[in-house]
């Protein structure tokens, strides 16, 4: 009796009372499934609408700069000409929501 068991060359197995040959089996793609890119099983995998919305939602995110440049460029100028507005009820009120987006503390 012959055990397919992948990655494996023809070797010995040694069971609980028995000894089995195994036999690599090749689950190579065929030129048919090269050309088409489908399973010769028939089998398809399909996305829900709510993956294919992440998906590209995703690759949005993934298009924009980590930074805003322009921000960053605009705040050293004002800091170089000494035009920088700090206001602290801004910060205050700023620091106020992102503190009430965090989770509660454990």
């Amino acid at each position: 009796m012959a055990i397919e068991i992948n990655n494996i060359s023809g070797t010995l197995f040694t069971g609980s009372h028995e000894q089995r040959e195994v036999t690599p089996v090749n689950h190579e793609p065929n030129q048919k499934q090269r050309e088409t890119g489908k399973s010769s099983t028939g089998e398809t995998v399909s996305l829900t609408e709510s993956a294919k919305q992440l998906h590209q939602l995703e690759e949005q995110l993934n298009a924009q700069p980590v930074v805003d440049a322009q921000r960053i460029d605009a705040a050293r100028q004002n800091i170089a000409n000494g035009h920088l507005n700090i206001s602290p009820s801004t910060i205050a009120q700023k620091l106020t929501m992102l503190e009430s987006q965090l989770p509660p503390a454990a």
